[in-house]
């Protein structure tokens, strides 16, 4: 998966938090692909490394301040 499609899929599944909260999240993605390309890394295997944007939203959902 690419970049954009897995920072579009993350936000969408973020979309019940406030919009601090995800945008921050966000945010620490974002980083996250940054710091994989300059070590080499391509935006799909960063995306695999992750995991699922689906799977990672139900648990930032559930460690939220509003949980």
């Amino acid at each position: 998966m690419k970049k954009e499609e897995f920072i579009k899929q993350l936000a969408a599944q973020l979309r019940g938090l406030p919009s601090d909260e995800r945008d921050e999240i966000l945010a620490d993605y974002e980083e996250y692909f940054e710091i994989g390309m300059l070590e080499g890394k391509t935006k799909q295997e960063i995306s695999a490394g992750l995991g699922s944007p689906s799977t990672i939203a139900k648990e930032l959902t559930l460690n939220s301040s509003i949980a």
